[in-house]
């Protein structure tokens, strides 16, 4: 988990990438911690994306994330940039620190950026996960996880809880491609696209 350091600095905080390369981008995922704690849970942010870390520009997104463990996933028009900042406007109790479980970004073909390891929490589960009609299906699953997915455009079309023994979840999508990103508890990540026909 990534953490600012405790400190009374007023707000905002931010936290700058270099992604090593320039990438096309159009969604972002937050994950808050994992645990049973609220500490340091983003309220209001910005994110900017650039190419040159001296310069920034407009957000392309701002907004305010709701006070609980689900993934705060949000699109933006397709962007081409090397760096990224995300600024905690404020924390969701109003403390002096943030945290976060995972960042990461997407673009319109869903494939994750690269250069932000230092950032992302790299998964060691290898799960099983694929479209059987309109359901989805996920094995090897150890104890319960957060499932999303979003279609193509960054829409969140299902959030759900599932436990070990719930290995097909019952949906309603309509025909297309995917992204079913599962959360474990860990604070780990597995996502993969699927096809439902």
């Amino acid at each position: 988990m990534w953490q600012t350091k405790s400190n009374n600095d007023p707000m905002p905080y931010h936290i700058t990438v270099d992604m090593h390369k320039e990438n096309t981008l159009s969604v972002f995922e937050y994950i808050p911690r994992q645990d049973s704690y609220t500490t340091g849970m983003i309220k209001d942010y910005q994110l900017f994306l650039s190419n040159n870390p001296n310069s920034w520009g407009q957000p392309v997104a701002t907004g305010t994330w709701e006070s609980n463990h689900e993934a705060k996933i949000i699109s933006f028009k397709e962007t081409n940039a090397r760096y990224f900042k995300l600024v905690a406007l404020s924390e969701v109790k109003g403390r002096k620190v943030i945290t976060a479980a995972n960042l990461r970004f997407w673009n319109n073909d869903f494939k994750a950026s690269t250069g932000v390891e230092n950032v992302l929490v790299q998964p060691k589960n290898n799960l099983d996960i694929w479209a059987v009609g309109k359901n989805i299906k996920i094995n090897k699953l150890s104890g319960k996880a957060n499932v999303y997915i979003v279609d193509l455009a960054g829409r969140l079309m299902l959030n759900k809880v599932v436990h070990q023994q719930d290995n097909t979840i019952q949906t309603s999508l309509k025909n297309g491609i995917y992204i079913v990103t599962v959360l474990l508890k860990s604070g780990e990540l597995i996502s993969k696209k699927v096809i439902v026909r």
